[in-house]
């Protein structure tokens, strides 16, 4: 009966997983894509890192049936949300399987996204596969982020920094402390309760304010049901007592 239970959740899930053209049409209602060609490339993103799944877990297997929901659309939410200008080099901290980084890459094409990762696997197939897409705006390092600020390369180099899915407010201030540049931000995607971590920052050096941003998007309401967000921490070369926005 457990396992006619479970079989039952699975088709559910298949069927309420929004499908890639569901994902499209959120991402031109909310202005998240700009063209075609962007798409096309999306598209073959997701045949190639589906290849790449079968030798390196890259993205749980688990949760494939729902990538257009949990991968594409969340990744490029945050365009509903950051400020770029053209040119700005970007960090996408701790990317591992290259998310959000090589998806902002290739509907970003005005930016230079630089992904950090210190698992040499996972660099190695994503370095192949921002070739096999003809990236020419993104690049994977390999490398902790810690040790990769010390260095003349990337010491305050990025004015701002992405993160997904990797660790606490907390933790992620210290670890891009020496990559971040003196005026900077750093967008984290996040979900739940988080007041003890944005209370855990309340001394931190540097740190201007915090800001937290429903993901809100016209047409689907996932997000807003899951209770994702994304946290800005803006950063400025002055001590200040952090503020929190709301």
């Amino acid at each position: 009966m457990q396992t006619l239970d479970n079989s039952t959740q699975d088709q559910t899930q298949e069927i309420t997983a929004l499908s890639s053209d569901d994902v499209y049409e959120l991402l031109l209602k909310n202005n998240l894509l700009t063209s075609s060609v962007q798409w096309d490339l999306i598209k073959k993103w997701e045949t190639l890192i589906g290849q790449i799944n079968q030798q390196i877990n890259l993205i749980s297997r688990k949760d494939w049936n729902s990538i257009w929901e949990k991968q594409v659309l969340h990744c490029l939410s945050l365009l509903s949300v950051w400020k770029t200008t053209p040119g700005m080099e970007i960090c996408d901290f701790g990317s591992g399987g290259g998310l959000p980084g090589v998806l902002l890459a290739i509907v970003c094409p005005d930016l230079k996204i630089t992904m950090i990762d210190a698992t040499q696997k996972k660099v190695k197939v994503i370095r192949q596969l921002i070739t096999d897409l003809g990236l020419t705006n993104a690049e994977m390092v390999a490398g902790r982020g810690e040790d990769l600020g010390k260095t003349p390369e990337y010491a305050q180099k990025f004015s701002l920094l992405v993160c997904r899915a990797v660790s606490t407010l907390g933790n992620l201030e210290l670890w891009t402390r020496d990559l971040r540049a003196p005026q900077s931000s750093l967008y984290v995607y996040k979900g739940g309760d988080l007041t003890q971590e944005m209370a855990e920052l309340s001394q931190c050096r540097n740190l201007k304010f915090i800001k937290k941003y429903p993901l809100t998007l016209e047409g689907y309401s996932g997000f807003d049901e899951q209770e994702k967000v994304i946290v800005q921490l803006s950063f400025s070369n002055k001590k200040n007592k952090p503020r929190s926005l709301h």
